[in-house]
């Protein structure tokens, strides 16, 4: 009996050996972090470069918009030289969290804010899944109480063929007017698990499978005697 439990804890480990779990490290969400900020900062929204033959573009997305009391005039019919316009007021389904709230993290007066495409805010592997694969670029736009933009930062990416995938809060330093983030190789709809070889994984399978059966038959011819 010794022996086989012996026998079945070696070919665990053999399996943990080849096959690898992981946490998704992809952002479900783009939070923006803001922080340094200016007086007359109210409101945060981004700016995402699409035209409207765009599948994703809506005249005007009321489901989001009207949760905020600010004029949305000015901002729905915004568009720069760039081709960039409001995320929340024309891209279908987005879910905003445009008001800034100021907070104290480490002695930093900072504001997080998210954009997502479920506004349940629901751990959803192909909640991004639409920005990744039409790599999606984006500017952060702050806005003052009457929804006129203050200031703008320079574009950042979702997805890069190099560097990967966004993994992190966009953190936006209005003063210096940088942003900074960070990036995951991982696909952001994959399953966490990775397998380095998986013809040696799956012959370990096979062999951890017998061994539980013949440990069981064992016990069990044991108990008639």
């Amino acid at each position: 009996m010794k022996r086989a439990f012996l026998l079945i804890s070696i070919v665990m480990v053999l399996c943990f050996s080849v096959i690898t779990a992981y946490a998704h490290q992809n952002a479900q969400k783009i939070e923006i972090d803001t922080y340094h900020f200016t007086d007359d900062a109210c409101y945060i929204d981004l700016l995402v470069k699409m035209d409207s033959d765009d599948e994703d573009y809506t005249k005007f997305n009321n489901d989001n918009m009207d949760r905020f009391d600010f004029d949305k005039t000015k901002l729905s019919e915004y568009i720069d030289e760039d081709g960039y316009i409001s995320f929340s007021c024309h891209y279908k389904g987005i879910y905003s969290d445009m008001i800034i709230n100021k907070k104290t993290v480490r002695d930093t007066l900072i504001s997080e804010n998210c954009f997502t495409l479920d506004k349940d805010l629901e751990i959803d592997l192909n909640v991004m899944k639409a920005l990744y694969d039409k790599k999606r670029v984006f500017k952060i736009a702050i806005l003052d109480k009457e929804g006129s933009i203050l200031r703008i930062s320079e574009p950042f990416e979702v997805h890069n063929e190099d560097k990967g995938y966004i993994s992190s809060d966009v953190k936006y330093d209005i003063s210096k007017n940088e942003v900074e983030y960070y990036w995951s190789n991982n696909y952001p709809t994959d399953s966490g698990i990775k397998i380095y070889n998986k013809p040696l994984a799956f012959g370990i399978l096979m062999f951890f499978i017998f061994s539980i059966s013949f440990l069981v038959c064992s016990i069990r011819r044991r108990k008639r005697k």
